[in-house]
């Protein structure tokens, strides 16, 4: 399995896992549910999201990763938002590399539906949970 495919995989499940964490406990169709969710206008945004971080890491861009570095990218946990997206609108985004200890946060931004994803910030963070490095802006 390739970097991008394998990158995709983890995107996908830690955005059904944050979506599944805010519905209801114990149902019985908690994956329905979470599909649904996925389907809404905020959850096609996360989605569009997570695309636009995982073609960055594809082209070498993404703050805090090199060629060849593996990882796991997730949204932070969000209130899902049934109703349409309000723009300029922000995503926060962790990420972990296999065999490293910092934790990467990225900020990206879209200031209407049509425009594309821009980064605003990028940091380091230590297991304390202080900053390491300012990535993006320097």
């Amino acid at each position: 399995m390739n970097t991008r495919t394998t990158l995709r995989s983890e995107l996908l499940l830690g955005f059904i896992a944050v979506l599944s964490a805010f519905l209801l406990a114990g149902c019985a169709s908690s994956s329905d549910s979470a599909k649904a969710a996925a389907r809404t206008p905020y959850g096609l945004l996360l989605q569009d999201a997570a695309s636009y971080i995982q073609g960055l890491k594809a082209q070498g861009k993404l703050p805090g990763f090199h060629e060849g570095e593996h990882g796991l990218v997730t949204s932070i946990p969000e209130p899902v938002r049934e109703k349409e997206v309000t723009f300029p609108v922000s995503v926060v985004l962790r990420a972990t590399k296999e065999g490293s200890d910092p934790l990467y946060r990225y900020t990206i931004m879209k200031s209407d539906s049509g425009a594309p994803w821009k980064m605003i910030e990028a940091t380091s963070w230590d297991k304390n949970g202080h900053v390491v490095e300012q990535l993006l802006p320097k």
